[in-house]
């Protein structure tokens, strides 16, 4: 562990919930930060102090915000765009593929999902399957060859447009390897959607944002924003595609002729109207802080933190699910345990905050964290075995 301690703990501070509870859902939704209130406070005191002025002065927000994502995905602004949640940021990634599909006679066509795909990514091509009688889903077998890379690309052939895979499965926490999978992409014809909703601000995805198609993410979880916020990072080859979107707010100027539709490039002219200022406040403020902190010295963080934790309950004889090799995980750690109830009822009592989900308990830990935090989670769990 780094010896160079306060950067992470300034990051701390700004939580008062950890004060007295150990934090362990960052995979969810994390707690308030100062900043993040702070931020929102403000734009609830412009709306109280002169409410027809809300409108034009809070744009800023919107804009800090896709500054922010730039900024942690090392690319241009133009590239980022502001919705709501992961399944409405990948839902506008399957619009998009989907206009290009149909702007090419809808041929016969199939998309891949990955067998980890979570709803916010599967349920849009699901859907899409149904409306469509000459596009196919497919999920991808993950026995079709030993390594998950591979196994997700031999799904797809001549005729697959899209392919969409989760970055880190939400449910045991194992990483798919982006690097593999874009050199994949550079020799083939279909697009590539991730859902990083459990790795956009636990690692850097930055390295990767050239060769993805699409990259979507909620702005709260490991972005430590308020729920109401996601973002998706456009590949720069479909800057220049039409947005299914539109609304008076994407168009260059306002008013307007009302005959004629000329939205702003890229990210600032994919959105309907008035955006949600308040929680938007509150993501730029969280995007502030995780890029103030670094987010190599975030991910670098919870990989160890994660690690002492693994090998912690490895000790006392449970059995996560999430990989121990660091490459192939990032923040997410899932543990099954014998009774769940009787494990809820202890993380309660240890003041320790998280969910099961599905059969396993998540330990979801972020650079906020700390050693003894690690330490306090091994003892509650070794309580359970009696």
């Amino acid at each position: 562990m780094s010896t160079d301690t306060r950067w992470w703990q300034d990051l701390r501070e700004e939580f008062p919930y950890l004060q007295d509870h150990i934090f362990a859902w960052s995979g969810g939704q994390v707690p308030i930060a100062a900043s993040v209130r702070a931020a929102i406070d403000r734009v609830l005191g412009e709306w109280d102090a002169n409410p027809v002025t809300l409108a034009e002065r809070e744009w800023s927000v919107f804009d800090g915000a896709r500054r922010e994502v730039a900024a942690l995905f090392g690319c241009a602004i133009d590239r980022v765009v502001v919705s709501e949640s992961t399944s409405s940021a990948l839902f506008l990634a399957t619009a998009m593929v989907l206009a290009r599909w149909q702007r090419a006679g809808a041929p016969r066509a199939n998309v891949v999902l990955h067998w980890e795909c979570h709803p916010a990514s599967s349920y849009h091509w699901l859907n899409a399957g149904k409306l469509h009688p000459a596009l196919t889903v497919r999920w991808a077998d993950p026995a079709a060859h030993e390594d998950p890379v591979e196994a997700l690309a031999a799904s797809a052939d001549e005729e697959t447009i899209a392919v969409v895979a989760t970055h880190v499965a939400w449910r045991t926490g194992a990483a798919l390897d982006l690097q593999a999978l874009g050199e994949h992409r550079k020799t083939a014809s279909w697009a590539l959607l991730v859902d990083a909703a459990q790795s956009a601000g636990a690692v850097p995805l930055g390295p990767h944002a050239d060769y993805l198609d699409f990259i979507g993410f909620p702005g709260y979880k490991w972005l430590l924003g308020p729920p109401g916020t996601g973002y998706l990072v456009l590949g720069s080859s479909w800057l220049d595609e039409q947005s299914p979107i539109t609304g008076w707010a994407a168009v260059r100027d306002f008013p307007v002729d009302l005959t004629e539709f000329r939205p702003q490039y890229g990210g600032a002219g994919i959105r309907f109207g008035m955006p949600s200022f308040i929680p938007l406040a509150g993501s730029l403020a969280a995007l502030e802080l995780l890029n103030k902190a670094g987010i190599d010295r975030i991910a670098g963080r919870i990989l160890a933190l994660t690690g002492d934790l693994l090998a912690g309950l490895d000790r006392l004889g449970f059995e996560p699910v999430t990989p121990r090799e660091p490459r192939q995980r990032a923040g997410v750690c899932s543990v099954p345990v014998p009774d769940l109830a009787a494990a809820v009822a202890a993380l309660r009592e240890h003041r320790i905050a998280t969910l099961p989900e599905l059969n396993f308990i998540r330990l979801d830990l972020h650079a906020f964290n700390s050693e003894e935090d690690v330490a306090r989670i091994i003892d509650c769990f070794a309580s359970l075995r009696g």
